[in-house]
C-alpha cells in the first residue's frame, strides 16, 4: 500500500560577506595595546565631558523617574533626548560666540553630522532623538553612551550595568559616579534642562538659557574639571588601579610633547607629531627627545604600539590593493584564493624580478642598506613616510603604487629589525601570538 509522505521545504538564505573593518586580523593587537597603554579613554571618546555628563544623566534619570528605573524603554527614551540636546545647545553656543571654534564647543560630540542640518527656531526632538526616526542622530538604541561611552566608562568603574540580560540598564558607582554627577550638576540647570527635554519642541531661546551644558563651559566648572582631572590623571587611590598609571603616564607623555611646542607643527597634526617622536625617538624639529624617567616607558609602549600600526597598515595596503586589481581587472572574481597570489606578484613587478626571486633574507638585507636612519623621518625612503602613503586615499594611487609602497614597507619594518622582548612593557596573555589560539586574529565586527 502506498503511503504518501508530505515533505516540507525551508529555504536557506546564501551565506553573507564577513562585515567589520579588520578582515585580516592585524587590527587587533594594536587594539589591544591601545588599550593597555589608554585604559579608560579610546580613539572614540572624544569629549571629556561626556565622563560627567552621561554619569549625570543616569544619576538625575534615577531621581526623576524611579518608577521606570527598570525600563529600558524608558531610559532609552531620555538618554537619547538628553545627547540630542547636549549637541544642539553645543551647535547653538558655537555659532554664538565670539571664537566659533568647534574644538571647544561641538566638534566630536555623538550625532553632530546630522544635527548639524537643524533649520529654523524650533525643533521637535522626536524627529532626531525617536528609535525609529528619519533623521535619528544615531542608531545605537542608547546613543552615544551604548556606542562609546559605557565601555570605558564601566571600566573606569563609573557605571555598570544593573538587572539582567536584556533588561538591563547602566547604573553608576555611588562613589565615583556621584561624585562625578553632583560635581557637573552644580555647573548647569537642572530642573530647566529635563523641562526642555519633556516638552514638545525645543526652541532656540531654551537653547541658549542651557548654555552652560557646552562642553566649553567645563572651563568654568571648577569641581567637575578636578573630577575629571582625578580619574585621568590617576590622582585619588580608587583610579590608580585598573591601569590607571599607564594612563597617567600616557597622558604625562602628550603634556610632554605640548611643552616642546609641536603642537604647532606647520605639517602635523599633532597625533602625527606623538607617533613620529615616540617611534622614532626625535621631535619633528629635528632635535632629539629624551623625556622624564618616569614616561620612558610609556613613549617606549607607544613606538612599539605604531609600529605595529605600520605593520597593520601594510598588510592591510597590500591586501587592497589585490581586491582592487580583481575588481578592475578580473569583474570582481576569481577562482581560488590561490590567485591572490600570482595577483599581488604581478601588481609589484615595479620592485624588479631579481628582488622578487630572492628569499626573504637576502630582500630584507637589501632594502636595509638603503634604509635611513631612525630619526631620519622625513625621507622618502622611511616607514614613516611609507605608512602615510600607504593610507593615502585611492584616488592618488593606484593598485600597483600601494601594492609596492605595501611591500617596501613591510620589508622596511623587517630591516630595522626589533628588540629582544618588544612586547616587554605590555601584560599580554603569554599564548596572545600563537596562531593556534587566534587571539590576535579575531576581526573587529561591530
Amino acid at each position: 500500500m502506498a503511503t504518501s509522505i508530505e515533505f516540507e521545504t525551508g529555504w536557506v538564505l546564501p551565506p553573507k560577506p564577513i562585515g567589520g573593518l579588520d578582515h585580516l586580523g592585524v587590527q587587533a593587537p594594536c587594539t589591544a595595546l591601545y588599550a593597555e597603554l589608554l585604559p579608560g579613554i579610546t580613539n572614540v571618546t572624544d569629549r571629556a565631558r561626556y565622563y560627567a555628563f552621561h554619569p549625570w544623566l543616569i544619576w538625575q534619570f534615577d531621581r526623576r523617574y524611579p518608577e521606570q528605573r527598570q525600563s529600558r524603554d524608558a531610559f532609552a527614551r531620555v538618554i537619547r533626548r538628553a545627547e540630542c540636546m547636549f549637541v544642539l545647545i553645543a551647535i547653538r553656543h558655537s555659532r554664538g560666540s565670539e571664537d566659533q571654534d568647534p574644538e571647544r564647543h561641538d566638534a566630536g560630540l555623538v550625532g553632530r553630522q546630522e544635527l548639524q542640518k537643524v533649520q529654523g527656531d524650533v525643533v521637535d526632538l522626536d524627529d532626531f532623538a525617536g528609535f525609529e526616526a528619519p533623521r535619528r542622530y544615531f542608531k545605537n538604541r542608547l546613543g552615544g553612551l551604548g556606542q562609546y561611552y559605557f565601555g570605558p566608562l564601566r571600566d573606569l568603574r563609573i557605571l555598570d550595568a544593573t538587572g539582567k540580560g536584556r533588561i538591563s540598564v547602566p547604573g553608576y558607582d555611588q562613589e565615583r559616579g556621584v561624585d562625578l554627577a553632583t560635581a557637573f550638576d552644580e555647573g548647569v540647570d537642572a530642573d530647566r534642562f529635563f523641562a526642555v527635554l519633556e516638552a514638545p519642541t525645543v526652541s532656540t531661546a531654551d537653547l541658549d538659557a542651557l548654555a552652560s551644558v557646552c562642553p566649553c563651559h567645563l572651563a568654568t566648572n571648577a569641581k567637575e574639571r578636578e573630577a575629571l582631572r582625578n580619574i585621568f590623571l590617576a590622582r585619588s587611590p580608587s583610579f590608580r588601579l585598573r591601569g590607571g598609571e599607564r594612563r597617567r603616564s600616557s597622558l604625562g607623555l602628550t603634556l610632554e610633547l605640548i611643552a616642546h611646542d609641536v603642537a604647532r607643527h606647520p605639517t602635523l597634526d599633532f597625533e602625527e607629531a606623538f607617533r613620529v617622536a615616540c617611534y622614532t625617538g626625535t621631535l619633528p624639529t629635528g632635535t632629539g627627545w629624551s623625556p622624564p624617567k618616569p614616561l620612558v616607558a610609556a613613549m617606549r609602549g607607544w613606538g612599539t604600539y605604531h609600529r605595529n600600526e605600520l605593520f597593520s597598515v601594510a598588510l592591510q595596503g597590500l591586501f587592497a590593493a589585490v581586491l582592487d586589481s580583481i575588481v578592475q581587472q578580473r569583474l570582481s572574481k576569481i577562482a581560488t584564493s590561490a590567485e591572490a597570489g600570482p595577483i599581488a606578484q604581478g601588481l609589484c613587478g615595479d620592485l624588479g624580478g631579481e628582488l622578487l626571486a630572492q628569499r626573504l633574507d637576502v630582500a630584507i638585507d637589501y632594502q636595509s642598506r638603503g634604509l635611513p636612519g631612525l630619526e631620519d623621518w622625513q625621507n622618502h625612503a622611511h616607514e614613516i613616510q611609507l605608512g602615510w602613503r600607504c593610507t593615502a586615499s585611492p584616488g592618488q594611487s593606484g593598485p600597483k603604487d600601494r601594492a609596492v609602497t605595501s611591500v617596501t614597507l613591510l620589508l622596511a619594518l623587517a630591516a630595522r629589525g626589533l628588540p629582544d622582548d618588544p612586547y616587554c612593557d605590555f601584560e599580554l596573555d603569554p599564548d596572545y601570538f600563537d596562531r593556534r589560539n587566534c587571539i590576535c586574529s579575531r576581526s573587529n565586527t561591530s
